[in-house]
């Protein structure tokens, strides 16, 4: 690889993870704003990025982004306990997207990866939640709640990504 191609990518994932970064803090500020009384609730609009790289660049690339995005937000917006429940959630429901990517690509949609990604998030806080704030099991009551939110934004996050691949604003980095 030559040194021009290793600085478009170093430029694509940072710009990626600013992104990603910029639409927490976003999904941060709608939800502070329309729904100040319904704690854990969020758009997932930094899966949009997520997703996005997930499908157009290898795995280490978006990796990456999710990490810098990762540290990044917990910076702007939170506390050490922010950074375990989201960073922890992210990571796995990171996993989670690429692996059904790898092996459901061809039989699937990426509005039903954006789905696996929300769903896997957010029943990871409700159980990471759960045990940092030794919480009984009425927090699955409430976690209800918030998996019908996630479902919804999840399709939507999915159809926006969607939309974004056929537009192709980067050359895939695989």
């Amino acid at each position: 690889m030559n040194k021009n191609n290793n600085i478009k990518i170093y430029v694509t994932i940072a710009i990626l993870a600013s992104l990603a970064s910029i639409f927490s803090v976003l999904d941060k500020i709608i939800i502070a704003s329309l729904f100040p009384y319904i704690p854990g609730i969020k758009i997932g609009l930094a899966n949009i990025i997520t997703l996005f790289s997930i499908y157009n660049t290898k795995f280490k690339y978006a990796f990456i982004e999710v990490i810098i995005k990762i540290v990044l937000t917990s910076f702007i917006l939170g506390s050490l306990t922010t950074f375990i429940i989201g960073g922890i959630s992210s990571l796995i429901s990171f996993f989670a997207m690429y692996i059904s990517f790898r092996y459901l690509k061809t039989k699937t949609s990426i509005i039903t990866i954006s789905v696996i990604g929300g769903f896997i998030h957010i029943n990871c806080q409700l159980i990471i939640t759960k045990f940092i704030y030794k919480l009984g099991d009425d927090i699955y009551m409430y976690g209800a709640v918030l998996i019908i939110i996630s479902l919804v934004m999840s399709i939507i996050v999915g159809i926006i990504t969607n939309k974004l691949n056929k537009a192709n604003f980067i050359s895939k980095m695989h």
